[in-house]
């Protein structure tokens, strides 16, 4: 989980400040990267950085405990999980981990932002970008409750999305176990980081928009945040459904690499483990 925050938080800062920078601020992913360097070096992009550092280890261990644990009590130990069961567990997984998601994307989207000036439409400007002072000082202006800003949106794409994710991961498991004649088990870790990359890009590509709203509901001062439906109009207004889309190139540049590492390390763990039962 940590190897996977080091190596894709410069795609995700990219990705968060096109998705919420002033219209005309940025002209592309390209851009972005360029002004990033220019302005702040290497260390601009991990801005915010601390966040998912802090919450990394045990987002992930719930995301893929509850995913399992979900799809044990759907489908059964015993049984061969229908596309059904794989969906409807993800589906689970993403309610569950949202609650625990929003608050880390919320820490690391503030902080991201901090390098906008002026600020995009009523965003939240921090003293610091430290995240125990951006904590801190969330709670002293909005109290505890304003670390879930976001928490609709984040449930509005974390619950498609994770019907996705997981089930991309088992689904390309199984026809590239078929196609190979063997055992999903006996997968070499080509086909593994195959899988994963199918699930990272089946989870950004077909719910992107839903992440772009999200971003940009917790870009907003807690005090002044809209809804995602007038966040979308918004959105909508200002770049039509090509403003649905800035950042894409960057999520999906992460998530290929990220995933396929993570999905495939997730498998040589459970294998192991299975092997002691």
């Amino acid at each position: 989980g940590v190897a996977v925050v080091v190596i894709g938080h410069p795609f995700d800062t990219t990705k968060t400040r096109l998705q919420t920078s002033p219209l005309g601020y940025y002209n592309g992913t390209i851009d972005c990267v360029k002004k990033t360097l220019q302005s702040e070096g290497i260390g601009g992009f991990y801005s915010g950085i601390g966040s998912p550092l802090m919450g990394q280890m045990f987002f992930r261990a719930a995301s893929f405990a509850t995913f399992y644990k979900s799809l044990d009590q759907i489908a059964g130990r015993d049984n061969r999980p229908t596309v059904g069961q794989y969906c409807l567990a993800g589906a689970v997984t993403g309610f569950c981990i949202a609650f625990i998601e929003a608050p880390i994307d919320l820490i690391k989207t503030k902080i991201q932002i901090e390098i906008f000036s002026p600020a995009p439409p009523n965003a939240l400007r921090v003293e610091s970008s430290s995240v125990v002072k951006t904590v801190s000082t969330l709670v002293r202006q909005h109290g505890v409750i304003s670390l879930w800003q976001g928490l609709n949106a984040t449930l509005l794409r974390n619950i498609p999305a994770n019907a996705m994710f997981f089930p991309v991961n088992e689904i390309t498991k199984r026809a590239l176990a078929k196609r190979a004649n063997k055992e999903v088990q006996q997968l070499n870790p080509i086909e593994r980081f195959i899988s994963g990359a199918a699930a990272g890009l089946s989870y950004w590509v077909g719910t992107f928009p839903l992440d772009a709203i999200k971003a940009r509901i917790q870009a907003t001062s807690y005090d002044q945040r809209k809804g995602w439906i007038e966040t979308a109009k918004l959105i909508f207004k200002e770049g039509g459904f090509q403003g649905f889309a800035r950042g894409l190139a960057p999520s999906a540049a992460r998530s290929v690499p990220a995933c396929a590492t993570m999905f495939a390390t997730v498998d040589v763990v459970r294998d192991h483990l299975n092997s002691f039962r």
